[in-house]
């Protein structure tokens, strides 16, 4: 068997991604923050994904618009506005990088969004007490809480869109190719964790607690990100080649499809993700489809549900 590296050779062994060298020492700093900021993430993400369906239920929503917001709005928003994000990105040229800028405007406006989620009845219900009822008494208190629920749902899906992929981007940016399966092996991991701890520790006090865990979690997202973009550093970018003439949206799409989708190994993953992203939806639909059924077929049987 091979023998394991000597500790001196470890630490003495430098590592390369562009114009960055890391030394065992950096490198092991720069899986600390990252990992660290995926661990703040995998805490944050669940908040949507696992409260904002039974939210919804809460606020008499129906199903089609719970499993439109869910899982089509954010379908829809990488569709049309993806391509145009990632080249902005792959053309900025900033003193803190090309991805770094995209991650702390974000992830300010990203917190924001779910705090207004978590406060949509108090604050809707202010607007709709002291400027739609006097304006319009027609309608309803219901209405305007999920008019507004929605409005943040969407700046959500859109600002957590630009945020999952610039910080893919920037793993793929600052992280050594030698060792990004190992990282990506404990990103998985610390995100799974995370993702336990919020179930076990959050989620039942969720409909309870909702302002506390929006907030408090938001607040920690909020300063873990900022650190992380504080502490990475990114290395430098070759210059921009100025294009001849802006290409409109139809030759915008086609230039990022075919450059993406050119690659076989790009081409099955992104096919894998479509699927994936539909059964998604699909199963969001059949648990409140099934839900409704089982719940009708307990009252018609005169028992509760178990």
């Amino acid at each position: 068997m091979p023998s394991s590296p000597h500790p001196v050779a470890l630490a003495l062994r430098t590592y390369h991604v562009g114009t960055l060298t890391y030394t065992f020492r950096g490198l092991a700093m720069l899986f600390t923050w990252m990992l660290w900021g995926d661990f703040a993430a995998g805490l944050f993400g669940p908040v949507f994904g696992n409260f904002l369906p039974l939210y919804l239920k809460d606020l008499q929503a129906s199903d089609f618009l719970i499993v439109t917001m869910m899982g089509s709005i954010g379908g829809a928003i990488n569709i049309l506005f993806l391509p145009g994000i990632s080249r902005m990105s792959d053309n900025c040229r900033s003193r803190w990088g090309r991805r770094i800028p995209f991650l702390a405007i974000t992830t300010p406006l990203k917190v924001f969004s779910l705090i207004m989620i978590g406060f949509a009845p108090e604050v809707g219900g202010w607007i709709y007490t002291h400027v739609v009822h006097p304006i319009a008494p027609g309608i309803s208190l219901q209405a305007v809480l999920l008019t507004w629920l929605c409005i943040f749902i969407v700046a959500f899906h859109y600002l957590g869109m630009v945020f999952n992929n610039a910080y893919a981007w920037l793993m793929h940016d600052v992280v050594p190719q030698v060792v990004m399966a190992r990282f990506l092996a404990w990103f998985r991991i610390i995100g799974t964790l995370a993702g336990m701890a919020f179930m076990y520790y959050f989620f039942k006090f969720i409909m309870t607690n909702r302002k506390e865990i929006c907030l408090g979690l938001g607040l920690f997202y909020l300063v873990i990100f900022l650190f992380m973009c504080w502490k990475v550093k990114e290395g430098e970018y070759p210059p921009v080649v100025p294009a001849e003439k802006k290409p409109n949206l139809f030759q915008a799409f086609g230039t990022y499809f075919r450059c993406c989708l050119s690659v076989p190994i790009y081409r099955n993953y992104f096919i894998a993700g479509m699927i994936t992203s539909c059964f998604g939806c699909t199963g969001t639909f059949i648990y409140f489809l099934t839900s409704r059924r089982w719940g009708s077929a307990w009252r018609i049987s005169g028992r509760s549900p178990p």
